[in-house]
């Protein structure tokens, strides 16, 4: 898994995140801190800024609690099966 620490505002909120390309969106790594300064919910559609200009609209598929970190799955559509 390659991805790189990016600043990112997220729902609005400026944050730090591992993020990872996916083929259907991204998978990002926030501190347990940061994730309760946004706490979203599977299912939300959120909007998300990248330090390239990259204005996207995507959707909270997964929530992963690893303390201290929290691993997030953001995907363009979500799938009617799960």
């Amino acid at each position: 898994m390659e991805g790189q620490n990016l600043p990112v505002v997220l729902n609005g909120q400026s944050l730090w995140a591992y993020v990872v390309e996916q083929s259907d969106g991204l998978r990002l790594r926030f501190s347990l801190d940061d994730w309760e300064k946004v706490f979203l919910e599977p299912g939300q559609r959120v909007p998300l800024s990248l330090p390239n200009g990259s204005e996207l609209r995507l959707y909270v598929d997964r929530v992963r609690q690893e303390p201290p970190f929290v691993w997030v799955t953001a995907v363009r559509r979500l799938l009617a099966s799960r």
